[in-house]
């Protein structure tokens, strides 16, 4: 792995839908690490030095905003972008830096990572 890429948190979880992403952002030169659930997203936020985090809406263990804003105590500068099949008005993306409404693309991904400031290899 490229030391010099930014690294992501991929939250999701639907196994499917992490790979998916992660392979999506490693086309866009980001290595990510995957989380199952918002206990195993935690623990890695205490660990790595993530550049941002993509947050599905609804995890096993509790709803992606209340871990949001578990990841905000620990860290308020990390930046949290939400992932939902929901639309905005069917939940809450306040908690959220950004929200990406599933399915997400790969220029969905470089958009809402330019946003945020995180390079890509197409800088």
């Amino acid at each position: 792995m490229d030391t010099e890429a930014p690294q992501v948190l991929v939250v999701d979880d639907d196994p499917t839908a992490r790979d998916v992403a992660m392979r999506m952002l490693k086309r866009l030169g980001v290595q990510s690490a995957g989380a199952h659930d918002g206990e195993a997203a935690l623990q890695l936020v205490k660990a790595i030095p993530f550049a941002a985090v993509f947050m599905d809406w609804e995890l096993p263990d509790s709803p992606g905003s209340v871990v949001a804003q578990r990841l905000r105590e620990l860290k308020p500068e990390l930046p949290i972008i939400g992932l939902s099949g929901y639309s905005p008005e069917d939940t809450n993306p306040s908690i959220f830096d950004l929200y990406l409404t599933k399915p997400v693309t790969t220029n969905d991904f470089a958009r809402a990572l330019k946003r945020l400031h995180v390079p890509l290899k197409t800088d």
